[in-house]
């Protein structure tokens, strides 16, 4: 393989530089077969380093860190720092991401108005706004920098403040936001999001065989990693996600650590550290698409996000979502039972012929590329502080081992997928969560609260009772530790052949507001539960 040092092509790292374009045209000049290492140093980046149809291209820049612009009163004009579009096959090692700006501030409640909708914040030391910069989500925490979701305000258009003393703001909550208000405590820690979802830092899109090892993002205005269909084949070891040394921010990401729509064939998450996100630590699934039209064998169908109706523009499919010769699973949308199976002939957005149905298809039914549902093993992965979850599992064939799960919001992992509202599929089948701690997960108290939720949709005011067993199959919950929970610690609806064993159960249900069971199950079949120890001050319990 050839060698290309930047350092041998004129390339000299640079804080006050633009070095994008400089590093585009080195990495751009051997697609095929080439070493490139990045010498150590800091690289300002003014827009993303785009790469298209690397093949067998490795990329080693240990002691390279990477400063991508950022500008928290524009914040949607940030462009990323590696976008990545048609690569296989290729590493990308070494690596350090940040951004110039910081892409959210910390303060402290100083007082809140319920009845007028607004909360004081003192900006802590080191924070400082103009008043023009943007704010988008308003989150608190507890004093161990967990978020509480007292207050959750998250809203793309932003939130209105002003000034009101030096480094003191107020913030307009409105209406909608009264009733999270009521909870909120003076001197409670708020973080401020200047964006919620621009561009991702680390964006990969029809790309496969990409390996990422040692790469660490110490700051993201968004989703950190993307990986976009028609993907394949990902392997990520080594990857953190962390505040650096010293930094008084709350969240390391703005959003999801890694985020997966759409990956086939399988994804190994292996040796990675998530701390202080803003959302999930991992989110695994593919688009959903709900039938609207059948013309013999020419179905028309659509994304349905937010509830949108089939002519909006949110409500286009991807124009990677299916390929000929791919497996389309139909499901009954009222029950969320599969009820059929299809191939792809041809696709175009929104539009397919299909061929050898088996089963059934009727208009609204919800369809998910059973090529997309990814098999992804996660293994020895830490995640801690995060707003949302740790894990999110929409697919097939997943296993989750040996990891540490500190400090969620929600639950740590939910098997749900969401035809409502963020259109993601499928349900969960063959997936395994053993030797796993759960330590201070679910902070924030709801009616599903557990640490590990296996539900109907994301949605926790869906009635999960209502649904049948089988919607979810073969889920095994075997050898964990749950820890210090607020809450249970399983929460299943709606599964077929589940097995919940060996596990050890300290110290939970510390909340003395919720008085679920250890374990809530509902409308399951198949279902064995023993060998879990319930350990308490008072006694020891088999459940």
């Amino acid at each position: 393989m050839e060698i290309q040092i930047s350092s041998e092509n004129g390339i000299v790292p640079s804080r006050d530089q633009d070095c994008a374009a400089r590093l585009q045209k080195l990495l751009k000049a051997g697609t095929m077969d080439t070493i490139f290492v990045l010498s150590p140093g800091e690289y300002f980046l003014a827009s993303a380093i785009k790469l298209e149809g690397l093949q067998n291209v490795k990329i080693i820049g240990y002691g390279a860190r990477f400063i991508s612009r950022y500008d928290p009163c524009d914040p949607y004009s940030f462009r990323g720092a590696f976008d990545f579009t048609g690569c296989k096959n290729c590493t990308i090692s070494g690596l350090t991401l940040t951004t110039d700006r910081d892409p959210n501030c910390a303060g402290h409640v100083e007082a809140v108005n319920v009845d007028e909708c607004t909360v004081d914040i003192a900006l802590d030391e080191g924070f400082h706004l103009s008043g023009k910069e943007s704010i988008r989500c308003v989150d608190s925490c507890d004093e161990r920098l967990i978020p509480n979701k007292h207050i959750y305000f998250a809203d793309d258009h932003g939130y209105r403040y002003s000034l009101i003393r030096e480094n003191v703001i107020r913030l307009y909550a409105g209406q909608s936001n009264q009733g999270q208000l009521r909870s909120l405590l003076a001197g409670e820690p708020v973080c401020m999001k200047h964006s919620l979802y621009p561009h991702c830092p680390l964006l990969f899109t029809e790309c496969s065989g990409m390996e990422l090892n040692d790469i660490t993002v110490e700051s993201s205005p968004g989703v950190t990693c993307g990986i976009y269909p028609r993907s394949e084949n990902f392997t990520f070891r080594r990857f953190q996600i962390r505040l650096p040394y010293g930094s008084k921010r709350i969240y390391a990401s703005n959003a999801d650590g890694i985020h997966v729509t759409g990956l086939a064939g399988k994804l190994v998450i292996e040796d990675c550290l998530f701390e202080h996100l803003g959302d999930d630590a991992i989110n695994i699934h593919n688009e959903g698409a709900t039938v609207y039209k059948l013309e013999g064998d020419v179905v028309t169908c659509y994304a349905r996000r937010f509830y949108s109706e089939p002519d909006e523009k949110r409500s286009r499919l991807s124009d990677k979502w299916a390929r000929p010769g791919d497996t389309v699973l139909v499901y009954d949308r009222e029950t969320m039972l599969q009820k059929g199976r299809f191939r792809v002939v041809s696709y175009e957005v929104n539009r397919l012929v299909m061929e050898g149905l088996a089963g059934s298809i009727n208009e609204g039914d919800v369809l998910a590329n059973e090529a997309l549902a990814t098999h992804a093993e996660i293994r020895r992965c830490t995640v801690r502080n995060s707003r949302a979850r740790a894990f999110i599992l929409q697919s097939h064939h997943v296993t989750v081992e040996d990891c540490y799960l500190y400090g969620t919001a929600g639950s740590a992992i939910i098997i749900a997928p969401d035809t409502e509202r963020w259109n993601e599929m499928t349900p969960g089948q063959d997936i395994e969560i053993c030797n796993t701690v759960f330590d201070s997960c679910g902070a924030y108290i709801q009616e599903r609260n557990a640490a590990i939720v296996i539900a109907v949709q994301h949605d926790s005011g869906k009635n999960d009772a209502a649904y049948p067993a089988g919607v979810h199959n073969r889920i095994r919950i075997r050898d964990n530790l749950f820890v210090n929970l607020p809450g249970g610690t399983v929460y299943a609806a709606a599964v077929k052949d589940m097995k919940i064993i060996g596990n050890r159960i300290v110290n939970c249900r510390r909340n003395p507001g919720f008085s679920a069971e250890a374990m809530h199950i509902c409308n399951c079949e198949e279902m064995v539960s023993f060998d879990n120890l319930l350990f308490s001050t008072m006694a020891l319990q088999r459940v």
